[in-house]
């Protein structure tokens, strides 16, 4: 039977997310205190961060988006933590009820001997 990989095992790339959520809440704060520029490239930022895991430069030259990148990363990491949870807790109900399937197809070894005979029975 075919093993599934742990999250750990599996690149980076398999782990994602189809996407980030930007809650309202931390949407209000950025509106209030970002531009509209900002804002756009705070995003941009947040996308490259969930592919790549790394601080994008714009972030680390200025300190309020840094500030504000530094927030969002955190809760789109958790997001991204909870969705790897999700997708191994799913995998592993799936395997569960396949392997239920087959088990249940599968004829015993005594029905097997009976239905096919072997030229040793006769």
């Amino acid at each position: 039977m075919k093993t599934n990989k742990t999250a750990e095992q599996q690149p980076r790339e398999a782990l994602l997310a189809p996407g980030i959520m930007l809650y309202r809440k931390e949407l209000h704060i950025l509106q209030k205190h970002l531009t509209a520029e900002e804002v756009g490239q705070l995003v941009l930022g947040l996308l490259d961060y969930t592919e790549t895991g790394e601080i994008p430069q714009v972030c680390s030259q200025n300190n309020i988006l840094g500030m504000a990148f530094i927030m969002m990363a955190d809760v789109v990491d958790r997001d991204n933590e909870k969705y790897v949870k999700k997708v191994e807790k799913n995998r592993k109900n799936a395997q569960a009820r396949w392997e239920k399937v087959y088990a249940a197809e599968e004829p015993s070894t005594q029905e097997k001997s009976s239905e096919y005979p072997t030229p040793l029975d006769e």
